[in-house]
């Protein structure tokens, strides 16, 4: 590892222009919603231009397994999203972490991504590994931004990469911390009140542009039977199963599913007609009657009933009221003999 003193200077304060670019980059993350890969995407898409467009790459530490997991990864001008675990112990990114000091070190040439390596590199590229320090300095990751050749960072160039980090890591730990509040801990589902602040915005949107949206709440027809006839283990086994079901027919980052309360799911469809919900929940249907729900009982199936409510510019309830028609409908489909789907309509003649 080089001596911090041989390539680093004294660190300057930034100002004019450079101030406010850090600024915009930091006020761009806060308005970001609570979603893991748009922070990471934006995280290194400013690093590459503030390194002079250099790729870089972001590794967040799972304490758990005591392994860093790459995350993203920024290269000749585009982001790609990536899953990869990498260990550390063995390399020299473990004095990064431990110590809580950035480093320039050589450049791995195996890996397609820029991480350091315990031997100089054969073209002699290296890589700059900054930590990513959160609340009370823990360090909830790494990044790591390649250095090719004959290239020198100054002063100014490390102050604004270590700024980047710190703010990196801030948005990184409020985007956890706020999906940890608005997630269902048992589906991996939204929590309730996701539902209710997007169906907010949506009725908002309709109300402006005009369109249609639609809502649907789902239920587990003798849910109650289940546990008790399998145990409570069983039945938050078919709840996930199902989340992962209802998920799976959803359109990812536009449509909200939410887990309502016990069994029960609640759903918006945004930008969605009559005829597209219902296909939606047909196939939510169809997939849940070929689902084996449970090894050890092979023979349980699970059915399910749901109240659909579209509303469109001519038609805007609020909140409580859209929420009370999709009930309505699935009571009377439950009411109706479940395993069914009720749509409800403000006018029949329409």
């Amino acid at each position: 590892m080089l001596e911090k003193k041989q390539f680093f200077e004294s660190i300057p304060d930034l100002e004019g222009d450079e101030l406010l670019l850090v600024l915009n980059f930091a006020t761009r993350l806060l308005v970001l919603k609570p979603n893991l890969d748009l922070t990471v995407e934006r995280i290194l898409e400013t690093v590459s231009d503030f390194s002079g467009h250099q790729d870089a790459a972001l590794l967040i530490l799972d304490q758990a397994r005591n392994t860093l997991v790459l995350n993203g990864v920024f290269s000749n001008g585009g982001y790609e999203r990536r899953r990869q675990d990498v260990s550390y112990t063995t390399s020299s990114l473990t004095h990064v972490i431990q110590d809580k000091q950035h480093a320039l070190l050589p450049r791995n040439a195996s890996l397609p991504f820029p991480f350091p390596a315990a031997t100089p590199h054969p073209d002699e590229q290296s890589c700059l590994c900054l930590p990513l320090a959160g609340t009370e300095t823990r360090i909830i990751g790494v990044l790591v931004v390649g250095v090719p050749p004959a290239r020198s960072f100054s002063a100014g160039d490390l102050q604004r990469m270590m700024i980047l980090a710190t703010i990196g890591a801030m948005s990184i730990e409020n985007t956890n911390l706020l999906r940890w509040a608005t997630t269902d801990a048992l589906t991996g589902l939204y929590a309730r009140v996701m539902f209710d602040l997007h169906l907010k915005e949506e009725t908002a949107r309709l109300r402006r542009y005009g369109g249609s949206a639609a809502a649907f709440i789902l239920d587990i027809d003798h849910f109650k039977e289940i546990n008790d006839r399998y145990g409570h283990q069983q039945g938050d086994a078919v709840l996930k199963d199902l989340a992962a079901i209802v998920r799976k027919n959803l359109r990812e980052d536009v449509d909200i599913p939410c887990r309502y309360g016990g069994d029960e799911f609640i759903v918006l469809l945004r930008n969605t007609a009559t005829q597209e919900a219902l296909n939606i929940v047909t196939r939510i249907q169809e997939a849940c009657a070929t689902h084996v729900f449970s090894p050890k009982a092979p023979l349980m199936r699970i059915t399910v009933s749901v109240g659909i409510v579209v509303i469109d510019k001519t038609d805007l309830p609020n909140l409580e009221e859209t929420v009370g028609r999709a009930d309505a409908m699935l009571y009377q489909a439950k009411n109706e003999g479940r395993n069914r789907v009720c749509l409800w309509c403000s006018d029949p003649f329409r």
